[in-house]
């Protein structure tokens, strides 16, 4: 095996995806009232969510419900990107000297008491 991968030539493509439905419960007061929502997207730290879509499904007849189309992506211009994810220990770097100065200084303390009591 020389692992000399050629670029595999495609001539054509056809994308095939299922279709995806996004069910939102409005309040009863607002179910004859135009609504305009807002859909965000594109977090990949973000953990899978998990609905119990099971029991909502089981007392909805999706027949009956409004169908929603989304409009063309815009970019949201107040989203500010996470910083990057440091540890505590990096972002306050002096806890950790401080900390131990502290535990030996106790130590200290406790042992000075100690050889103090066993002078006398």
């Amino acid at each position: 095996m020389d692992e000399d991968n050629e670029p595999v030539k495609i001539n054509s493509l056809k994308v095939r995806t299922h279709p995806v439905r996004l069910l939102v419960k409005l309040p009863s007061s607002l179910e004859k009232t135009p609504v305009e929502l807002t859909a965000y997207w594109g977090n990949e730290r973000i953990e899978a969510p998990s609905y119990d879509v099971g029991r909502l499904l089981g007392s909805l007849d999706i027949d009956d419900c409004p169908v929603f189309y989304l409009s063309d992506p815009v970019k949201n211009s107040s989203y500010k990107a996470p910083g990057p994810d440091i540890p505590w220990s990096e972002r306050y770097p002096f806890l950790l000297p401080l900390g131990l100065a502290a535990a030996v200084a106790i130590i200290a303390l406790l042992l000075y008491r100690s050889v103090k009591q066993v002078n006398y």
